[in-house]
């Protein structure tokens, strides 16, 4: 009763109302704090703590300290515990969402990187489809500036999916103006040194969203030339890329191609596009040990449904959980990116109701999107 006067003990008590006992055995019992309160932006969620303690008292007076951050400043997020299903462990991050609130690290919105998209199961992940995706949603999340493109020809491209038939910008022209101002024009500033400059760098990209998601087109280039071009200037192109934009991120093919080595050795992360198919996994993780250190992994075209859960790749592997997203299946999406309307798609359904037939999909892209922004700042 004397304890109970001083005003920590007040406080702990008042704390621990947001807990509740989930179950009780011979080494202990787990806490669970989890308050949905008002959000801040629109784009931040609720606040989760579950810890698993058998010394109930320090745990939990570790989980009022933390719930009380929480509460103050942050939020957690969840990730995946391969080891035991009864600990669910959440990852705590400083982090605010509301754009009035970021800051950034420098003129051009934050550290520089290079990232590399990558599969090695062709036709199967949907690399394309995500990189658009996980682009577009990444940059409602960070004012930020980013390029994309693609180090191989191909009809159904990045900019097919970002501008369909009645776009201004029409990928369809073959003329000297892709040929001037697209990715040849790049690879031509590679020899021109201190010549050039960021405006010429700029003018060279297609701006696809708010000035924030730029897209450089291949200009029509043969497949082969390109390919010879590029082998001998990767690294001094996506360099100078990078002195105009944050973000470089490259569509590489899935086909040994030389460029796409140079591409996978320069970048500074990895997003390893995998499928659902035990061959295809077991052909990564036992050919590709380099990338698997620098990687981060999205399941294309996921199917919750299938054998193969992305918690049997993360137990199988020994991934971490924080370190693998899904982008599942999603026959709108896909007729988005057939269409060339994949930002309409995004912006329409990205504040969506659990009605609403896109909600897991959109729920699933934000949390992948979420672990991508982690992996770029670790």
């Amino acid at each position: 009763r004397a304890h109970g006067s001083y005003p920590w003990c007040r406080w702990f008590k008042s704390s621990f109302r947001y807990f509740k006992t989930l179950r009780n055995s011979s080494q202990g019992f787990y806490l669970l704090y989890r308050k949905d309160r008002s959000v801040r932006s629109k784009n931040q969620r609720s606040c989760f703590l579950e810890m698993g303690c058998g010394w109930w008292a320090l745990y939990a007076s570790i989980a009022v300290v933390l719930s009380y951050i929480a509460e103050k400043t942050c939020f957690f997020t969840k990730i995946a515990n391969p080891f035991c299903e009864n600990l669910i462990i959440y990852k705590w991050h400083q982090r605010c969402y509301d754009k009035s609130q970021s800051t950034q690290n420098n003129s051009k919105g934050g550290t520089d990187l290079k990232i590399a998209f990558w599969s090695n199961s062709p036709g199967k992940s949907g690399v394309t489809g995500n990189l658009s995706c996980i682009s577009i949603v990444s940059a409602m999340y960070q004012p930020s500036e980013m390029v994309l493109f693609e180090n191989h020809v191909n009809i159904n491209n990045l900019g097919s999916t970002f501008l369909n038939q009645n776009s201004y910008d029409k990928l369809q022209e073959k003329n000297s103006y892709f040929v001037e101002n697209g990715l040849g024009r790049i690879l031509s500033y590679c020899d021109m040194g201190n010549l050039v400059n960021a405006g010429m760098v700029h003018r060279s990209c297609l701006s696809v969203f708010d000035q924030r998601v730029f897209y450089l087109p291949t200009g029509g280039m043969n497949p082969d030339l390109m390919e010879y071009r590029l082998k001998r200037h990767a690294g001094e192109a996506m360099s100078l890329l990078e002195q105009v934009y944050s973000t470089v991120c490259i569509d590489i093919s899935s086909s040994s191609l030389e460029s796409s080595r140079k591409i996978l050795k320069e970048a500074d992360l990895v997003v390893v596009n995998l499928c659902q198919n035990r061959q295809q996994l077991s052909h990564f993780f036992r050919n590709y040990s380099e990338i698997q250190q620098k990687a981060f992994y999205v399941i294309g075209n996921y199917d919750p449904q299938s054998e193969i859960t992305k918690y049997d790749i993360v137990n199988r592997f020994g991934l971490p959980g924080h370190q693998i997203g899904t982008i599942p299946y999603n026959r709108r999406f896909a007729d988005a990116l057939t269409e060339g309307k994949v930002i309409p798609f995004l912006l329409r359904n990205y504040d969506c109701g659990k009605e609403n037939a896109n909600y897991d999909f959109m729920s699933a892209v934000k949390e992948t999107v979420c672990l991508y922004e982690q992996a770029k700042e670790a």
